[in-house]
């Protein structure tokens, strides 16, 4: 993976999963000016924002990945860390919810959704939106996940 979707972790104001050097390289390099996103709804937006250019210009790359993903060792231990990426994004993003107890398991399934290339992938490339429309139906979809009573 690239090193700037790190920077994304930073930006969201959890800098503790990143290393001193890391954390260095993109206050001066690549978010100088950022600041933490204390709202967890503009967390996400921002977090899809950054994250939906970054599949675009990887498309190619990232759909032989998954594809080869199960059916080669090697390519499926490279894949762990992005996994545990994308599981300490959603941590970030799942952070300051204001969730009910019964909803927990929807909310963070709806976020891991939102972070995958493959839902990405379906909107984009197959549906035809634009990552700000993959962006806002995404954000909608966790707002609803969060928000919806039975």
């Amino acid at each position: 993976l690239r090193d700037d979707l790190f920077g994304l972790v930073l930006l969201l104001g959890h800098s503790n999963v990143l290393s001193i050097g890391q954390i260095a390289y993109f206050r001066e390099d690549h978010f100088s000016g950022g600041r933490p996103i204390p709202d967890a709804d503009e967390r996400l937006g921002t977090a899809l924002n950054m994250l939906y250019p970054y599949y675009r210009r990887t498309r190619q790359m990232m759909t032989n990945i998954h594809r080869d993903e199960d059916v080669m060792p090697l390519v499926k231990q490279m894949m762990g860390g992005y996994r545990e990426y994308l599981e300490t994004v959603r941590h970030i993003l799942l952070h300051g919810r204001a969730i009910p107890t019964a909803r927990k398991n929807i909310v963070k399934a709806a976020i891991g959704h939102a972070l995958s290339f493959p839902a990405w992938r379906s909107l984009a490339l197959e549906q035809g939106l634009t990552d700000e429309q993959c962006s806002e139906l995404m954000c909608g979809i966790v707002w609803t996940a969060q928000s919806q009573q039975r």
